[in-house]
């Protein structure tokens, strides 16, 4: 059988495995995206399977299109404060009103979806600041940014856009019509980057035994021992998970794109991976996260024996590498054929696709 053949009856294959229309619709369109790299089918997603959430962005009547049209007439041009990872959501949402980003880091112009968008300097934004209004496009430093702007008496848009994209990443690992919990529930939270997915955890399940945190980053390692301080059952381990105890490379230029890499930057550190099958010996658990930045694959490996004798549930993201929505799925039904597959996509950008395994 030729590569091309076997790779359209894999897709095939996971495309069968999914259980319900909203996941074939979401691997569909996740499929067209990772060979295109073209939004409208992220857009599709979006708007085909988040019932209310879509209309903000995609309706001409919305609140949000009209806010925008106002400013437009009244000649102001409209800059998101912030060109990293949020700010480019915030774009994808608004970008036919956006007329550039602002950034204190001297970016040069940065291109999203093909489309190349000018970066204006704080000092540029403050000389001028009659001519602008600023969507906040930060989470990190949202609270020094609005004090910036009041300081300088900046206009901010009146919605809160990265809010509104926020809202359907409350149920991001823990989908609601998908999860259920029981008691005494044993969590392996893989890529815990601050702990926020086992404080999620902890609002959801009310009975919980264990929590097995993995964060690899030295400094987002602290932040996690630091926010899991009072939680006695939760332990935070400094790996990365992967397929075999070692040391490999990690590219940390950057918190949104931290992960392991072949390739050797200036600001790449070395870090210990382990197996979590020999981290846990045996163990039970019951549901297993990983975001992992492109590592779960080789993570899913290193659990092979855990997943096989526990049959965990399983919220595995699968948009670090075009290839994971195919090779992911295949994996984990060769370990255990009875899972009942699901698919969620989470957001307007092309992030935050879940895979849901359920015994």
């Amino acid at each position: 059988m030729s590569t091309v053949n076997r790779f359209f009856e894999d897709s095939k294959k996971v495309y069968d495995l999914f259980q319900d229309d909203k996941s074939k619709d979401i691997f569909l369109n996740r499929f067209l995206y990772n060979i295109s790299c073209d939004h409208k089918y992220i857009n599709n997603i979006v708007k085909n399977n988040f019932d209310g959430y879509s209309d903000i962005f995609f309706s001409l009547d919305s609140n949000l299109n009209k806010s925008f049209q106002a400013l437009k007439k009244s000649g102001k041009k409209i800059v998101i404060y912030g060109a990293g990872f949020w700010g480019s959501a915030v774009y994808v949402a608004a970008h036919k009103y956006v007329d550039c980003f602002c950034d204190r880091d001297n970016k040069p112009p940065i291109e999203i979806n093909g489309e190349k968008v000018s970066v204006i300097s704080p000092n540029e934004l403050i000389a001028n600041k009659n001519e602008y209004v600023v969507i906040i496009g930060t989470i990190d430093f949202y609270d020094e940014v609005k004090e910036f702007l009041f300081h300088n008496d900046i206009k901010i848009f009146e919605i809160d856009i990265l809010a509104i994209i926020r809202e359907p990443l409350k149920n991001l690992y823990f989908e609601r019509d998908l999860i259920t919990f029981t008691d005494n529930e044993v969590f392996v939270d893989g890529g815990c980057f601050d702990f926020e997915s086992s404080k999620a955890f902890l609002e959801k399940c009310k009975s919980i035994k264990k929590i097995y945190a993995f964060e690899p980053n030295p400094t987002q390692y602290l932040i996690c021992v630091e926010n899991s301080k009072h939680i006695d059952f939760a332990k935070i381990s400094p790996y990365g998970l992967w397929n075999e105890n070692a040391e490999l490379t990690f590219d940390s230029t950057g918190k949104e794109a931290a992960c392991i890499t072949q390739e050797t930057q200036p600001d790449s550190i070395t870090i210990k991976t382990i197996k979590l099958d020999e981290i846990l010996n045996g163990q039970k658990v019951t549901f297993i996260k990983l975001d992992v930045e492109g590592a779960e694959l080789n993570a899913l490996k290193g659990a092979k024996e855990t997943i096989i004798a526990h049959r965990p549930k399983l919220a595995v993201c699968v948009y670090h590498n075009p290839e994971d929505i195919i090779e992911i799925p295949l994996y984990i039904q060769s370990l255990v054929p009875e899972y009942k597959f699901f698919m969620r996509h989470y957001g307007n950008i092309d992030t935050e696709t879940v895979l849901y395994c359920i015994f």
